[in-house]
């Protein structure tokens, strides 16, 4: 997306807000200069949260966004609890929401669409439900759902590898068969760094996966599509306040662009110190 007037992207007004609020709690997330409420980040407190759009038919315009939703929690939760009663009300479209302490350590998913909700730990029965599998102590999502409940109201198939969704991929009639590969490609990358994963190969996992380095029947898919070029990718450590971000410029996607480090509580004190 291009201004018509200045001739800038929309990748090119990209910022790392950090927030010290006079009442609330310190936080940090990656977004659009301009953008209200949050897309993603974590707090003084060891909380993260993060999102995976779902398209879902069952939505609603009566409710708070998910980005507002997300920003209440970064500013004031301090739990895992209280940040899923924010994000579990007034629910309005489809989303996957990644939430975790770091203080636990604890981390769910809870997916939703306007009336369906679930909590989602990875050590329930239907994570393992085909073509989805368990792995220890990791839950990760793209841009699907794994609850046979929100996936009843987001696709006709649960397998989304079946004949007729990679038939409904390549009649571009829906793109599930696209979602599950990805989710493939990002789970055999995690199988093989599992109790090895850090926040610098963590990085590298992302964007080697979305470059489609790992598999090439993604990457195919990933040109076909046109998808999958996000215009930032991050990872933090909630607990230790550190995060890794790119962002997308004019010439590069956010999986071509320099990575920057960036830490929490450095970042905040710093503040007091200059203020």
């Amino acid at each position: 997306m291009q201004d018509e007037i200045t001739g800038r992207y929309l990748q090119e007004n990209q910022v790392l807000i950090v927030r010290k609020p006079d009442f609330g709690y310190s936080s940090m997330s990656p977004m659009l200069a301009g953008n209200i409420g949050s897309i993603g980040g974590i707090n003084e407190k060891a909380i993260g949260v993060s999102e995976a759009t779902c398209l879902t038919q069952d939505t609603t315009l009566y409710g708070i966004p998910a980005s507002i939703r997300m920003g209440m929690v970064l500013d004031s939760v301090d739990n895992i609890e209280s940040a899923l009663q924010i994000l579990n009300s007034n629910r309005t479209c489809g989303w996957n929401l990644f939430i975790s302490d770091g203080k636990v350590p604890k981390g769910l998913i809870l997916e939703q669409t306007a009336n369906c909700s679930h909590i989602c730990t990875w050590d329930e029965s239907y994570e393992d439900n085909s073509p989805f599998w368990k792995i220890s102590y990791v839950l990760r999502r793209t841009n699907c759902y794994v609850s046979p409940e929100c996936a009843a109201l987001q696709r006709e198939n649960y397998n989304s590898k079946s004949l007729s969704d990679i038939v409904n991929f390549l009649l571009k009639k829906d793109s599930f068969f696209a979602e599950w590969t990805h989710y493939k490609a990002l789970s055999e990358e995690i199988d093989q760094l599992w109790g090895n994963l850090d926040l610098n190969n963590s990085i590298t996992l992302l964007r080697d996966v979305y470059n489609g380095k790992t598999d090439i029947i993604f990457r195919y898919m990933r040109e076909r599509l046109h998808r999958k070029e996000p215009i930032h990718q991050w990872v933090a450590t909630p607990k230790t306040g550190e995060m890794i971000v790119c962002f997308a410029t004019k010439d590069k996607t956010g999986l071509e662009a320099s990575t920057h480090y960036a830490n929490l509580f450095d970042l905040t004190n710093s503040h007091n110190k200059i203020k």
